[in-house]
């Protein structure tokens, strides 16, 4: 009893001390100006105008998943009338060309000549009408073809070859009726000739589902494979973006190697086997210097719930603290003649403003400050990629036959899928994967192709 009533007292004389110390910085002006801006920022105008941003710390989502999934399918059916509306019209045009052959269908480009292709575009699909639970067909598929052939032409100067083509690796590809009525305008990959029960692990399939598409692609001999799975929308800047990526970062570079052989890599790779066999070994044996800059792969979209500042990601933080000192330097610069008040406290109203942008940034979510990025091809990034998700990603020629090679010898099951494979080579042959931003793609698939389920609405960020 008499420890406890210590306790009381030394509680109390904490409160006591914290309140006097409180009542003294009040006494300043400079600290009730601050506070007062603060206050009327995070307490009243944020809150105000950030409660509809889905990334923000205001967000609150009060609505039922069922009312989520009624939204998501409403978006997704204004989506399927102009996808089929503009197939409709794009079939009738192309069919009355009868000179234009199937394989030339993007843009009309002409690649008979056998010229090498700048890019073949690639839509893994797979049927999305076998779930149990409701009879509603999405038709991701239609609505991904159509916005890449709604497309602006994305050729020019330094990309004269580009092609649109299909992976179909469904196991009864004949009753997936969306795609035989593509196969008449897209060049269409079809890994199955007949109905094949599929016995492997669902992530075993997909890992050779994939296999086979960037295969099937190579087919065409193209510089790069751009492989996209059938809910992932392309953005209508695309193509601008990837030309002043692959002009201004160098892609090229990374494809052929300098100082070693295809063989140096292999030699790395045999030892690799499945994720349970790799050692740490893997990672510290003598691995060729010219690795080090060989871009294995570019991911042209991540899940924007993992945008965020506060991640394992390298380069998040000291992104956050530069756009903060960077924000309240500026802002300083601006009130500093006509405020008396930060030429008398000029390192601490300096830190003040710094801290004061800091969190509004956090209040807002990196995901929509990337968004602004958008604005002009320019203002992309390329940072270090994160292992997960592989909705869209841009494969080099080169790297895509190494990929191709170690994918077929290992195996893929339950909580080890594709994404884990390609991070454990990248870090064994000791390659870069790098990632666009702001994302290039919109994740449009409520309704999964690995599960017969609907994912829940708030992994879904239909834009």
């Amino acid at each position: 009893m008499t420890n406890m009533c210590q306790r009381c007292k030394k509680c109390m004389s904490v409160l006591y001390n914290s309140g006097q110390f409180l009542r003294h910085l009040m006494k300043s002006t400079f600290v009730r100006i601050w506070f007062f801006i603060y206050l009327l920022t995070f307490g009243l105008v944020l809150p105000v105008i950030l409660r509809d941003f889905r990334f923000s710390i205001y967000y609150r989502n009060n609505d039922s998943e069922k009312y989520g999934q009624m939204i998501l399918r409403k978006t997704n059916e204004e989506r399927k009338e102009k996808a089929n509306e503009f197939i409709q019209r794009y079939n009738k045009t192309f069919h009355n060309n009868i000179e234009k052959h199937k394989l030339e269908v993007t843009h009309g480009i002409d690649t008979k000549d056998g010229k090498m292709l700048d890019f073949v575009v690639t839509i893994v699909t797979v049927s999305r009408n076998k779930h149990t639970f409701d009879s509603y067909e999405p038709k991701y598929l239609s609505q991904t073809v159509w916005k890449f052939l709604e497309m602006p032409n994305p050729n020019s100067s330094s990309m004269k070859n580009f092609r649109l083509c299909i992976c179909n690796v469904d196991d009864d590809p004949e009753k997936y009726k969306e795609a035989q009525l593509l196969r008449s305008i897209v060049t269409t990959f079809q890994r199955f000739n007949k109905s094949e029960p599929n016995k492997e692990h669902i992530l075993e399939k997909e890992k050779q589902d994939y296999v086979y598409c960037l295969n099937s692609s190579l087919q065409l001999n193209p510089k790069y494979v751009l492989l996209v799975e059938d809910d992932a929308l392309p953005k209508e800047d695309l193509f601008p973006v990837l030309e002043h990526v692959i002009a201004h970062r160098d892609l090229a570079h990374y494809e052929t190697l300098t100082h070693a052989s295809t063989d140096d890599i292999a030699s790395n790779v045999l030892n690799l086997g499945t994720k349970s066999e790799m050692s740490t070994e893997n990672n510290s044996t003598d691995a060729a210097p010219y690795a080090h800059d060989k871009v294995l792969y570019y991911k042209l979209y991540h899940p924007e719930r993992l945008l965020g500042f506060i991640s394992f990601e390298p380069e998040r933080l000291p992104e956050l603290l530069g756009i903060s000192v960077l924000l309240g330097y500026l802002v300083f610069m601006i009130l500093f003649p006509c405020s008396r008040y930060l030429q008398h406290n000029r390192t601490k109203s300096l830190v003040l403003i710094s801290l004061y942008w800091c969190l509004v940034v956090l209040a807002i979510g990196r995901p929509h400050l990337v968004t602004l990025r958008s604005i002009s091809k320019y203002l992309y990034s390329v940072v270090p990629a994160p292992s997960c998700c592989t909705p869209a990603m841009l494969y080099p020629s080169g790297s895509a036959r190494e990929i191709i090679e170690y994918l077929s010898k290992v195996k893929c099951k339950k909580d080890y899928a594709k994404d884990m494979a390609l991070e454990d080579f990248r870090k064994a042959t000791f390659h870069r994967s790098l990632m666009v931003q702001p994302n290039l793609f919109s994740h449009i698939g409520l309704y999964s192709s690995l599960r017969d389920a609907i994912l829940p609405p708030h992994l879904i960020y239909d834009t």
